[in-house]
């Protein structure tokens, strides 16, 4: 009996090592490697590496006994149900759970944490998590060559005088009402809108800049073209959990106002604007980022109709604010 409950013990402790070992090994551990040039990139694609991401001056890949201490930016490695995000803007402090992986000297870091964690950060916060590709593809930027500058143009002298006649409170005005939901309060986090485009807090935004070009254009001249975003492509950019599709709104509205022409032959010109973000991202970049474009187009609407209804014979005008970025 002796004997047997020894084997047994033996053999769970195999077995629990095996485990062990087997759980470190599936482990995912990263390696961030820097490049200068198209030459570098080719390199890197010699040695059949694992490329996860690639960036300016950095290529993210899978570790690797080749790669020599003084070449990496950076070694990491993720614990139990941890995985790797894309995260676009993040704030400081960081979120409880998220750990910073690298950060770039431009607006995107890579992030680890907890699978359920980043479910709920997306869901509930609205913040940009986009998994780390299991393969990303060189192609592109070995292909890539260096573009000439285009030269500098100056404005005519009409673009000059819209431009002067751009009111800045009002644009002001505009952003903040885009931006924040309490538009007396200050720029803290929670007091920014969500700008994704399937969040129930982007249609008010939407009843917003109907009303400021209605103001202007009248009534009848203001149209919402709503249409509907399907369960398949939220889920793409939600998650794939059907309970957190319940949240969303499955259908966006474009925003148009229409300023005919005096002249049927000299037909429209746009002016266009998105106002919603493609995924759940951090709502204090997509809140200013969004808002200050459509804030532009409702800028525009009073000095380009004033500009247009003193010419004679001109073009149309039709003021697009366009959500279903999610769609595309």
């Amino acid at each position: 009996m002796t004997n047997f409950i020894r084997e047994a013990l033996g053999a769970s402790l195999f077995l629990y090592a095996l485990l062990l070992f087997a759980g470190r090994a599936d482990a995912e551990r990263l390696v961030g490697l820097s490049w200068a040039s198209t030459a570098d990139i080719e390199g890197i694609q010699a040695r059949l590496l694992q490329v996860r991401f690639v960036a300016n001056r950095i290529v993210v890949v899978e570790a690797d006994t080749s790669i020599a201490e003084r070449e990496r930016l950076f070694v990491d490695e993720a614990g139990p149900n941890e995985s790797y995000y894309l995260a676009d803007h993040v704030p400081f402090p960081l979120p409880q759970g998220m750990e910073m992986v690298y950060a770039s000297a431009g607006s995107w870091a890579l992030v680890r944490m907890d699978r359920q964690r980043a479910l709920e950060l997306r869901v509930e916060a609205g913040y940009f998590l986009w998994p780390l590709p299991e393969r990303y593809s060189l192609k592109s930027w070995i292909q890539r060559r260096p573009g000439r500058k285009s030269a500098f143009q100056e404005p005519a002298e009409a673009v000059r005088l819209l431009v002067a006649q751009v009111d800045a409170a009002r644009l002001q005005r505009d952003v903040k009402a885009l931006v924040l939901k309490d538009t007396a309060a200050n720029s803290a986090s929670e007091n920014f809108r969500n700008r994704f485009a399937l969040h129930p807090e982007l249609l008010e935004s939407t009843e917003y800049i109907r009303g400021q070009l209605a103001t202007v254009l009248g009534e009848n001249a203001v149209e919402l073209q709503p249409f509907p975003i399907s369960r398949h492509i939220a889920s793409t950019r939600v998650n794939e959990n059907e309970e957190a599709l319940d949240t969303v709104d499955s259908t966006a509205f474009n925003v148009v106002g229409t300023l005919p022409g005096s002249d049927p032959q000299a037909g429209y010109y746009v002016i266009c604007a998105h106002y919603d973000a493609t995924a759940a991202r951090t709502r204090g970049w997509d809140a200013r980022e969004c808002a200050r474009a459509g804030g532009a187009v409702l800028s525009l609407v009073d000095s380009l109709y004033c500009f247009f209804r003193r010419r004679a014979g001109h073009a149309g005008l039709s003021f697009l604010c366009r959500a279903g970025s999610v769609a595309r």
